[in-house]
Parts: C-alpha cells; sequence; structure tokens
C-alpha cells in the first residue's frame, strides 16, 4: 500500500495514464467494426443498385420484345389490307382500306421509333451496368481486405488490452480500498477524468477557483482533496516534485 498521501496520488496518476490507454484502445476496438459496418451498408447499395440496374434492362428487353411482336402484328395486318385493297370493288371500300392502311402505318413507324428508343436505352444501361459492376468488384475487394484489416486489429487490440488490464489489476492492488473506491466513482462520474492537477489555485477538471483553504490542504499532502466543484481529486504538480 502507498506509505504517503504524494504515493498515492502517484498511484492514482498511473491509473489515470492506464485508464487513458484502455480508453483509446477500447474505442479502436469499436470504430474498427463500426466502420466496416458503414462501408458494408455502402456495398449492399451498390449491391442493390447493380441489381435494380439489371432488372431494369430486364424489363426494357421484355417491353422491346412486346413492341416487336406487336409491330409484327400491325405489318401482317397491313398485308392483309394491302391485298383487300387490290380487289375492292368502290371507291368508299378502297378509300377505308387505305385509311387503315395508313392508320396502322403510323402506329407501327411510332412503334418502331419506341422500339429504337427501347434499344439505345437498354445499350445505354448496359454501360451503365457494366461500369457499376466493375466499381462493385472493386468495392467488394475493398471491403474484405478492410474486414481482414479489422480483424488483425482487434486480435492486436484485445491482447494489448489485456495486458494493460493486468497492470492496472497491479496499480489498484498498491491502492487501499478507499482511494480505489473513490478513483472509481468520480471516474465513473466525469467520463474517466478523476484526477487533475490544481495550477493557479484554479480545478483543471472545471476550471473553477480552489479556495485558499483547499489550497493549503493540497500542499499539506496529508490526505486527499477533491474540487469542490467537480469532486474531482486534485493534486499540485510542484508537491509531487518535491521529496
Amino acid at each position: 500500500m502507498p506509505k504517503s498521501v504524494r504515493d498515492t496520488i502517484t498511484c492514482l496518476l498511473q491509473l489515470r495514464e492506464i485508464d487513458e490507454k484502455l480508453s483509446h484502445l477500447r474505442n479502436r476496438v469499436e470504430d474498427g467494426p463500426r466502420i466496416f459496418d458503414g462501408r458494408e451498408r455502402e456495398y449492399k447499395e451498390a449491391e442493390q443498385a447493380v441489381e435494380d440496374k439489371r432488372e431494369e434492362i430486364t424489363n426494357r428487353k421484355l417491353k422491346s420484345k412486346e413492341q416487336e411482336v406487336d409491330l409484327k402484328g400491325k405489318e401482317v395486318e397491313i398485308q392483309k389490307l394491302e391485298v383487300h385493297l387490290l380487289t375492292a370493288k368502290t371507291n368508299e371500300e378502297y378509300s377505308s382500306l387505305q385509311k387503315q392502311i395508313n392508320r396502322l402505318k403510323d402506329e407501327s413507324g411510332m412503334l418502331e421509333e419506341a422500339i429504337l428508343r427501347f434499344l439505345d436505352g437498354i445499350e445505354s444501361h448496359s454501360r451503365e451496368l457494366g461500369v457499376l459492376e466493375r466499381e462493385l468488384d472493386v468495392q467488394r475487394a475493398d471491403l474484405n481486405e478492410f474486414k481482414s484489416s479489422v480483424d488483425r486489429d482487434l486480435d492486436e487490440y484485445s491482447a494489448e488490452i489485456g495486458k494493460i488490464e493486468a497492470e492496472r489489476d497491479q496499480v489498484i492492488a498498491e491502492l487501499n480500498f478507499d482511494s480505489s473506491r473513490l478513483y472509481e466513482k468520480i471516474g465513473n462520474a466525469r467520463g474517466g477524468h478523476a484526477v487533475v492537477s490544481a495550477e493557479g489555485s484554479m480545478c483543471n477538471g472545471c476550471f473553477m477557483a480552489i479556495t485558499p483553504n483547499d489550497m493549503a490542504r493540497l500542499r499539506g499532502m496529508r490526505e486527499l482533496v477533491c474540487c469542490r466543484h467537480c469532486q474531482r481529486i486534485l493534486y499540485l504538480p510542484d508537491c509531487m516534485n518535491e521529496e
């Protein structure tokens, strides 16, 4: 156990440094999977974009086939009407047949234009699909590589965390129960920052003024002194350097 308040604060500062390392490593452990999850979501979105593009091309091809069948039907109907046109017995019948033929030819022309537009669209979408597929391949490779990197880092960080936690246990064992409990209680309440220096009669944790009486207690080094505002454990750097 520490023999003096100075020794206790020295242990608490060691504990603070260890906890800062642990916090950093644990954040790194959390960051890897979190970043991977974000990249995986982006990959799945890109994958869905490829599937949507493929479906769009398929639908366009089906629609184009339907239009080609429709066009073929109109061409057959035109041929039949043209045969009837040759055998028309009256001008009225001839005129009626001609109107039907002209209407069907107009409709056929519009269908041909629509088919061409669909074919052009299919070609354009196919080029876009090729780009998306190549980008997806690159993204997949990057994602797999990043996953391997995250797994390696997790193994390394976990081993390092285990080592530092063992060091922490050793430091805790050097403290008395009241000091370690106070440190843990304040650390939990203040985001891990339980021990701070006092400089210029000001707490470096909350930047509030320290009373003259508390400054005297800090210089006396006979007890642990906590900030009256943020409850953090205070110490004077100059006093820590004294023999």
